[in-house]
């Protein structure tokens, strides 16, 4: 059965995509009171891959992502500069319980970074970069775990680490 609200080309590149590929979706958080970060995969069995050479911790290493049901709702595309999506960790155990409660009453953000791995090749994520989130808003209690997360805010971000223009530095700028 098909789906009226794809386009014909993603119609044909999902019926053309072999049947036996499997994508892990991958989840890793980080916040300063981690002792290490949280990482999850979407399923039923823990998965071990391999990082990035650029990730912020482990970069080029296999490690372990634990199996738990989880819910990414990607973000909707708008004219807001910052759209947000939603994670939704269910029935998360006590270490990962008390790691985000107390991220979510420290004040300080979290960083979550989303990757997928395909089965036949766990030597690297398929998405490379991996998608780099801040966490905006988290609650938690004893069965899930729900995070509001957004890019990075670009449009309010600084152009480049020269902010102050002389004329010494530029000589275009003299009259």
């Amino acid at each position: 059965m098909s789906d009226p609200y794809l386009l014909a080309a993603v119609q044909e590149a999902y019926a053309s995509a072999p049947t036996n590929q499997i994508v892990h979706e991958t989840l890793e958080i980080h916040h300063a009171s981690f002792v290490a970060p949280i990482r999850v995969v979407r399923g039923i069995e823990d998965l071990s891959a391999k990082l990035e050479a650029a990730a912020p911790e482990n970069g080029g290493e296999y490690v372990t992502f634990l199996a738990y049901d989880f819910r990414f709702v990607k973000p909707e595309r708008g004219a807001s500069g910052a759209p947000q999506a939603t994670i939704v960790i269910d029935n998360i155990n006590s270490a990962i319980y008390e790691a985000l409660h107390d991220a979510a009453v420290s004040g300080t953000q979290l960083t979550v970074y989303y990757r997928e791995y395909l089965d036949t090749d766990l030597t690297q994520p398929q998405t490379a970069p991996p998608w780099r989130f801040i966490g905006v808003n988290a609650d938690v209690d004893m069965f899930k775990a729900s995070l509001t997360i957004m890019f990075d805010d670009l449009m309010n971000r600084k152009l480049g680490k020269d902010t102050l223009f002389t004329e010494e530095r530029f000589p275009g700028l003299r009259p």
